[in-house]
């Protein structure tokens, strides 16, 4: 280790730096103008206790919540004892963001200190006060050299992945730097390669809306695509139909970024340099494939492809548009001289997004107020309609809510769409020409369904777009 990487480890000054130099405590030899360190004798000087007070208060913080939380004291014992101070503050990190059922984990430099902040149920929430400013080389540090990122790149985003022991097995990280003027930031997203992929019936859309899924995604060729803003399931979504699928007959294949778990029988693989969607998926109709997934169209190249393939083969994809209607116009837009095709091979387009669920251990019931029947577009004997909402306890951290569900808008193809589509409508023309009332038509089934808060539907349905 060079003498930057040391004092970014220990979290120490250049003066402390050199003060320790001279005293012996760092031993290491002189290469040219600067020192090198063996790794072993920086882990021994940081389990000897010499590390920074910043650090020390960072990791007994984290321990509290860690208490809090339901963890055992001597857990959070033998996690710090079989690490360095910084390893064991970013496995304590992990370990709070998991017990919370966290989907990511922000670690953010400010003027105040590091700010640690966990996605829940698709909300942001500081995990607790801003820890010292001076524990973030060593938290950064640590979590950086378990994702196999170089910590004295600090200048330019960075992404790497790794697995951690969390919650008593290996937890899949993903992790991504990104600098700014306060220092990096860093986002952690947690992926449990034991987490159970939910059958189609088990997202939460109705079950007509399921019933219409399974009937497509059988037929031997066409392309269906899941569209919505990013963070909405949309890949759980496209995993659910892979499984639904799946069977010995049938050569599954695809290509992701990144690989989020693993499908047994499924043949995934990951964008990489020199093989990017489309030479994937080129390489998936070449090797005899029934079903390929993509997990993404970002460009022409890859629309062209998908659409010339949903001719012979069946493809799964997304895209992000703000409707399922919007999401047609764009794929027309992508496909250019393919997109004459489109009304023949798109099988469906399924808007989704996802919504908090009632939590039921604190469910109550409210009335469903005027201005929330008339955002769902219910009709007049709705309001005042009782519905389930969450008082807030300790199981949904005082929020009312615990879990989400997918709710979504299926378009399929119709005789208007397909007049619409092949005369290159505009958005109300293929609006019109489209079935269906909506996003808001399978919020307003959860509402009445009591899955879903009037207020919670409300607020999805503000970031869904409507029909003009």
């Amino acid at each position: 280790m060079t003498g930057s990487d040391v004092r970014k480890s220990l979290g120490i000054s250049t003066a402390t730096y050199y003060r320790w130099l001279r005293e012996g405590k760092l031993k290491g030899s002189r290469a040219g103008r600067d020192w090198r360190f063996p790794r072993a004798a920086v882990q021994d000087l940081l389990r000897s206790g010499n590390l920074s007070p910043d650090l020390q208060a960072a990791c007994d913080a984290y321990a509290r919540r860690l208490r809090s939380s339901g963890l055992e004291k001597k857990e959070i014992d033998v996690m710090q004892k079989k690490n360095t101070p910084p390893d064991a503050l970013a496995l304590m990190v992990l370990e709070h963001a998991h017990r919370l059922r966290a989907s990511n984990v922000h670690v953010e430099p400010g003027p105040a200190g590091l700010t640690v902040r966990e996605r829940i149920d698709g909300q942001l929430a500081p995990a607790a006060t801003a820890l010292p400013a001076g524990a973030a080389p060593e938290l950064m540090g640590a979590l950086k050299r378990m994702a196999g990122l170089d910590p004295a790149v600090q200048d330019r985003p960075l992404s790497g992945r790794f697995f951690a022991p969390v919650g008593g097995r290996r937890i899949d990280v993903l992790a991504t730097t990104f600098p700014t003027g306060l220092g990096e930031s860093m986002t952690l997203t947690l992926l449990d390669p034991q987490t159970r992929i939910p059958a189609l019936e088990d997202l939460g859309f109705g079950e007509d809306t399921v019933a219409a899924i399974r009937r497509l995604i059988r037929r031997n060729s066409g392309l269906f695509v899941v569209n919505g803003p990013s963070g909405q399931g949309k890949t759980t979504t496209l995993y659910s139909m892979l499984l639904a699928v799946r069977s010995p007959e049938v050569k599954i294949m695809t290509v992701e970024d990144p690989v989020e778990l693993r499908l047994e029988g499924i043949q995934q693989a990951a964008v990489a340099p020199g093989m990017g969607f489309g030479d994937a998926l080129l390489a998936m109709l070449r090797s005899d494939v029934n079903v390929a997934m993509v997990s993404e169209l970002r460009d022409p190249e890859t629309a062209h492809l998908a659409l010339s393939a949903a001719n012979s083969h069946r493809v799964f994809t997304v895209l992000h548009a703000p409707d399922a209607v919007a999401a047609v116009r764009r794929l027309a837009e992508i496909g250019g001289a393919h997109s004459g095709m489109l009304a023949d091979v798109l099988l469906g387009v399924l808007d989704q997004r996802l919504v908090r669920r009632v939590c039921s251990m604190c469910l109550h019931r409210v009335e469903i107020t005027e201005d929330e029947a008339r955002a769902l577009w219910m009709g007049a004997r709705d309001a005042k309609r009782k519905a389930a909402a969450g008082k807030g306890c300790a199981a949904c951290r005082g929020t009312g809510f615990r879990g989400m569900i997918a709710v979504g808008h299926l378009l399929t193809m119709t005789q208007g769409l397909r007049r619409a589509i092949e005369t290159r409508g505009n958005y109300p023309e293929l609006w019109n020409a489209a079935a269906g009332g909506g996003i808001a038509a399978d919020l307003r089934r959860a509402v009445l369904e009591e899955l879903v808060a009037p207020a919670e539907a409300v607020r999805v349905l503000k970031g869904a777009a409507m029909p003009v």
